[in-house]
């Protein structure tokens, strides 16, 4: 994060950048993997929520903050050390954003002294699972149940394709077309991220009480497709937005259905994959739905390039291009919901025949 600040050009921007969402990549294998191993049944369902808005949580805190802290950067310029004072306000941001990261290095250090306290139990499961490793590969599994994981592939990839297609132009439209200031914006989209994290985790729980005991093993599929189709609808409202408020008001809505998605997917790869594979999974699917995520701004960009004598082409091409996405993305994962009951079935056989 301090590379970024110190970046002389884009490339030297660019890859600071990619090293950072480098670092956060192995985040989610690797929580998504223990998270069973910690939690069981509606207990693991809470827990995947929990993780879920925490990080949404901290991402509308961080949001919110965002504005105030180029602000404030700027106006404490005068007094920070000599050479700190001619440096753009931009460097200076980045620079305060890396500084919680020493914190956190101290929190992650401290978790090799709790793990000592509970190290038998690490070193069993860690036995059980190379014992499982010998027996199953996680291409085998995927070829083996071919149907659910292709469509699921897919399906997810078109899900976060039409979510990165809006997501990456928000900010642009706000400030371009509405006249929003950078504190305005952090403000709104922290607003939007913080209620519709708590409103979705509330949702959440109340479909997994009610709709678990009737739906059985297909119930967090189906939370997910209509997740993506309600996603959709939400998205199409945005083209009605008349002011900032307005937008993000409707931005609220949808990140709602949206966070319904976030919180149940987990659940979804956890039950149609063995412990011993589901990290490797995870790892899988975040490498699809990072392509997919990376080529939607480009495929917007040209669209909104096409009705440049448009004040409101690009909001019109971001809306586009992720309802379509996300529509496809709600057909797909129905075909998948098809045969998946039977991969989770497959895939707690696997794990009983492992012991």
């Amino acid at each position: 994060m301090a590379a970024c600040g110190m970046a002389q050009n884009f490339t030297e921007l660019f890859f600071a950048s990619a090293i950072v969402a480098a670092g956060e990549a192995g985040v989610l294998p690797i929580a998504y993997a223990l998270i069973p191993e910690l939690f069981h049944g509606k207990q693991r369902v809470l827990a995947n929520s929990i993780f879920a808005v925490g990080g949404r949580l901290g991402q509308g805190m961080v949001l919110s903050l965002c504005g105030y802290l180029i602000f404030y950067v700027d106006t404490l310029k005068p007094s920070l050390p000599l050479p700190f004072q001619s440096m753009e306000t931009w460097r200076l941001a980045f620079f305060a954003a890396a500084l919680p990261g020493l914190l956190v290095i101290g929190l992650v250090l401290s978790m090799s002294s709790q793990a000592k306290s509970s190290r038998k139990p690490v070193e069993d499961l860690a036995q059980s699972t190379a014992r499982a490793n010998s027996d199953t590969s996680v291409f085998a599994f995927i070829q083996s149940h071919s149907n659910t994981f292709i469509s699921f592939f897919v399906g997810m990839g078109l899900f976060v394709f039409g979510l990165s297609a809006i997501g990456a132009f928000l900010p642009v439209v706000a400030m371009r077309q509405m006249g929003a200031t950078p504190v305005q914006l952090g403000n709104f989209m922290g607003i939007a991220t913080l209620v519709s994290s708590l409103l979705g985790l509330l949702i959440t729980q109340t479909l997994a009480k009610f709709l678990r005991p009737r739906l059985g093993d297909r119930y967090a599929i189906i939370v997910l497709i209509f997740s993506a189709l309600l996603t959709a609808l939400s998205t199409s409202t945005l083209l009605a937005a008349n002011n900032v408020r307005e937008l993000f008001f409707l931005v609220g809505i949808q990140m709602t259905f949206l966070m319904c998605g976030m919180m149940t997917f987990p659940n979804v790869i956890q039950d149609m994959t063995a412990r011993n594979l589901r990290a490797r999974l995870v790892a899988i699917i975040i490498m699809v739905n990072t392509v997919g995520g990376s080529l939607s701004p480009a495929l917007v960009g040209a669209i909104s390039d096409q009705f440049k004598d448009r004040p409101d082409g690009l909001i019109r091409a971001a809306v586009g291009t992720s309802c379509i996405s996300l529509l496809l993305a709600t057909a797909i994962l129905w075909q998948c919901q098809r045969t998946y009951a039977a991969t989770v079935a497959s895939a707690k056989a696997t794990d009983n025949s492992s012991g």
